[in-house]
């Protein structure tokens, strides 16, 4: 029996109303079901978006951006206030960054189908949102960062979640580490080179 057959309507409908009010995580905890299964009795019944807790405190963290983005974002919130201005009485005040055209909170699945319409547009192998997330990690670890830095930018709890789900990105790094070491401590041009190794007189 699957998890979701073990509880009755009744129930989820009982259950939806704590999970609102506390969150899913903690209500989860709280009444025995788990966080996944909750968060779909909650999805099903609000059928519309909502703020819910993390699933971590790790997870509410905050982020430094460049100023190239920092510049877009101001760009952005100028558009919402001329948007604002011209709809008047119709303007949706919300605290969400990414909205409908009348101040509303954009649709969960809008990122999804803009991102999948801007790889086709472009000619790019379309993954989805989350991979983008991957490509993050990556591209810190493949610079160098260290495994707490880059567990804290992800919202980690724990920074071996991220070397358990990054392990063969980390061993290619310490690989790379190695081989700089190691080019570093030779001083013969031609061995660099890949050239033969100097002999030297007895």
């Amino acid at each position: 029996m699957s998890e979701a057959k073990k509880y009755d309507r009744s129930y989820k409908e009982q259950s939806v109303k704590p999970a609102l009010e506390i969150g899913v995580k903690r209500a989860g905890e709280e009444l025995k079901v788990p966080y996944g299964t909750l968060y779909g009795w909650v999805q099903a019944a609000k059928k519309c978006i909502y703020t819910d807790t993390t699933k971590t405190k790790k997870s509410q963290r905050t982020q430094k951006y460049t100023q190239y983005v920092v510049d877009m974002l101001w760009e952005l919130r100028k558009e919402q206030d001329e948007q604002c201005a011209g709809i008047c009485d119709k303007w949706q005040d919300c605290d969400r960054l990414f909205i409908k055209w009348d101040g509303s909170p954009m649709n969960n699945n809008t990122p999804y189908f803009r991102f999948k319409e801007f790889c086709e547009k472009n000619s790019i192998r379309f993954c989805d949102i989350h991979s983008l997330r991957y490509l993050h990690a990556s591209l810190l670890i493949n610079a160098g960062v260290d495994v707490v830095a880059v567990s804290g930018d992800l919202g980690h709890s724990q920074a071996s979640t991220t070397t358990n789900i990054y392990c063969h990105m980390f061993q290619e790094a310490q690989a790379r580490t190695s081989r700089a070491i190691a080019d570093a401590l030779i001083f013969d041009k031609k061995e660099k080179q890949g050239g033969e190794r100097a002999e030297f007189p007895a």
